[in-house]
């Protein structure tokens, strides 16, 4: 019998993202997101007044990021 997998993560369906999307996609505050874009760390569109972020540029960044380990200490 053939083994089921089951997905852990939720990707999601659509490509670009307005910035509270992209920022709670990333785990930080809009705000946070807007000065990284700012420097240039995590790129983005404009589209009018309005930051687009797409969902490869922001699976991107996530990768460069080190790896958290809980070393037991909370």
């Amino acid at each position: 019998m053939a083994e089921k997998f089951h997905a852990i993560y939720s990707v999601p369906a659509q490509r670009g993202f307005p910035i509270d999307e992209a920022a709670r996609y990333l785990g930080m505050h809009p705000q946070t997101l807007r000065k990284l874009s700012d420097a240039g760390e995590i790129p983005c569109r404009r589209v009018g007044k309005h930051r687009v972020f797409l969902l490869e540029d922001l699976n991107s960044w996530l990768e460069r990021q080190p790896m958290w380990v809980n070393d037991g200490h909370h």
